[in-house]
Protein backbone atom coordinates (compact mmCIF):
# COMPACT_ATOMS: atom_id res chain seq x y z
CA UNK A 1 0.00 0.00 0.00
CA UNK A 2 2.53 2.50 0.95
CA UNK A 3 4.55 1.98 -2.21
CA UNK A 4 1.57 2.03 -4.45
CA UNK A 5 1.79 5.35 -2.80
CA UNK A 6 5.15 6.40 -3.43
CA UNK A 7 4.38 5.38 -7.05
CA UNK A 8 1.36 7.69 -7.39
CA UNK A 9 3.56 10.33 -6.10
CA UNK A 10 6.90 9.68 -8.50
CA UNK A 11 3.82 9.55 -11.25
CA UNK A 12 2.76 12.86 -10.20
CA UNK A 13 6.13 14.56 -10.08
CA UNK A 14 7.12 13.21 -14.11
CA UNK A 15 3.39 15.04 -14.97
CA UNK A 16 4.62 18.04 -13.29
CA UNK A 17 8.43 17.65 -15.38
CA UNK A 18 6.59 17.26 -18.53
CA UNK A 19 3.91 20.13 -17.83
CA UNK A 20 7.24 22.22 -17.29
CA UNK A 21 8.83 21.22 -19.92
CA UNK A 22 6.10 22.09 -21.86
CA UNK A 23 5.38 25.18 -20.73
CA UNK A 24 8.90 26.16 -21.43
CA UNK A 25 7.99 24.76 -24.82
CA UNK A 26 5.38 27.45 -25.29
CA UNK A 27 7.40 29.86 -23.65
CA UNK A 28 10.24 29.21 -27.01
CA UNK A 29 7.94 29.05 -29.20
CA UNK A 30 5.79 32.41 -28.26
CA UNK A 31 9.46 34.07 -28.60
CA UNK A 32 9.86 33.07 -32.00
CA UNK A 33 6.34 34.15 -33.11
CA UNK A 34 7.04 37.44 -31.99
CA UNK A 35 10.49 37.59 -33.33
CA UNK A 36 8.81 36.50 -36.55
CA UNK A 37 5.99 38.84 -36.62
CA UNK A 38 7.78 41.51 -34.91
CA UNK A 39 5.75 44.22 -37.28
CA UNK A 40 2.85 43.15 -35.66
CA UNK A 41 1.69 45.19 -33.40
CA UNK A 42 -0.98 43.10 -31.92
CA UNK A 43 1.75 40.25 -30.86
CA UNK A 44 4.11 42.74 -29.24
CA UNK A 45 0.94 44.10 -27.51
CA UNK A 46 -0.42 41.07 -25.99
CA UNK A 47 3.04 39.52 -25.01
CA UNK A 48 3.52 40.37 -21.66
CA UNK A 49 0.27 39.58 -20.71
CA UNK A 50 0.50 35.96 -22.21
CA UNK A 51 4.56 35.80 -20.70
CA UNK A 52 3.12 36.54 -17.28
CA UNK A 53 0.51 34.13 -17.48
CA UNK A 54 3.27 31.24 -18.36
CA UNK A 55 5.30 32.74 -15.72
CA UNK A 56 2.61 32.76 -13.39
CA UNK A 57 2.03 28.70 -14.21
CA UNK A 58 5.58 28.31 -14.42
CA UNK A 59 5.36 28.92 -10.52
CA UNK A 60 2.71 27.11 -9.96
CA UNK A 61 4.35 24.17 -11.31
CA UNK A 62 7.16 24.72 -9.72
CA UNK A 63 6.14 24.96 -6.53
CA UNK A 64 3.58 22.03 -6.74
CA UNK A 65 7.09 20.10 -7.94
CA UNK A 66 9.01 21.10 -4.94
CA UNK A 67 5.54 20.09 -2.67
CA UNK A 68 5.73 16.60 -4.22
CA UNK A 69 9.43 15.64 -4.01
CA UNK A 70 9.24 16.87 0.13
CA UNK A 71 6.23 14.40 -0.16
CA UNK A 72 8.45 11.80 -2.33
CA UNK A 73 11.15 12.05 0.37
CA UNK A 74 8.58 11.17 3.45
CA UNK A 75 7.01 8.48 1.53
CA UNK A 76 10.19 7.19 0.76
CA UNK A 77 10.97 6.69 3.99
CA UNK A 78 7.85 5.41 5.54
CA UNK A 79 8.91 2.41 2.70
CA UNK A 80 11.92 2.11 4.01
CA UNK A 81 10.60 1.85 7.60
CA UNK A 82 8.22 -0.89 6.90
CA UNK A 83 10.38 -2.80 4.58
CA UNK A 84 12.85 -2.93 7.75
CA UNK A 85 9.65 -4.02 10.08
CA UNK A 86 9.17 -6.83 7.20
CA UNK A 87 12.75 -8.01 7.39
CA UNK A 88 13.12 -8.12 10.98
CA UNK A 89 9.64 -9.65 11.34
CA UNK A 90 10.48 -12.03 8.77
CA UNK A 91 13.85 -12.67 10.86
CA UNK A 92 11.79 -13.32 13.76
CA UNK A 93 9.30 -15.81 12.07
CA UNK A 94 12.26 -17.58 10.95
CA UNK A 95 14.45 -17.92 14.35
CA UNK A 96 11.22 -19.17 15.97
CA UNK A 97 10.35 -21.95 13.14
CA UNK A 98 13.97 -22.97 14.02
CA UNK A 99 13.55 -23.18 17.45
CA UNK A 100 10.06 -24.67 17.32
CA UNK A 101 11.79 -27.09 14.43
CA UNK A 102 14.94 -27.99 16.91
CA UNK A 103 12.05 -28.93 20.05
CA UNK A 104 10.32 -31.61 17.31
CA UNK A 105 13.72 -32.75 16.37
CA UNK A 106 14.62 -33.47 20.03
CA UNK A 107 11.28 -34.83 21.21
CA UNK A 108 11.46 -36.98 17.85
CA UNK A 109 15.03 -38.25 19.03
CA UNK A 110 13.39 -38.75 22.71
CA UNK A 111 11.16 -40.68 21.04
CA UNK A 112 13.15 -43.05 19.22
CA UNK A 113 15.34 -43.80 22.18
CA UNK A 114 12.72 -44.60 24.43
CA UNK A 115 11.86 -47.06 21.40
CA UNK A 116 15.13 -48.30 21.27
CA UNK A 117 15.80 -48.87 24.56
CA UNK A 118 11.56 -50.39 24.87
CA UNK A 119 12.82 -52.95 22.74
CA UNK A 120 16.33 -53.92 23.18
CA UNK A 121 15.22 -54.35 27.24
CA UNK A 122 12.21 -56.90 25.49
CA UNK A 123 15.16 -58.45 23.91
CA UNK A 124 17.04 -59.43 26.69
CA UNK A 125 14.35 -60.64 28.95
CA UNK A 126 13.47 -62.80 26.07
Amino acid sequence: MEESKLKELLAGEQRLRRSLGALYAERHEAGSYVCQHSGDPLAIRTLPGYVLGLEMRRANLTQSLEEITVAICEQRQRVAVLERAVRLLTKLRDKRHAEWQLGVDREIEATAQECWLAMHSDLGKA
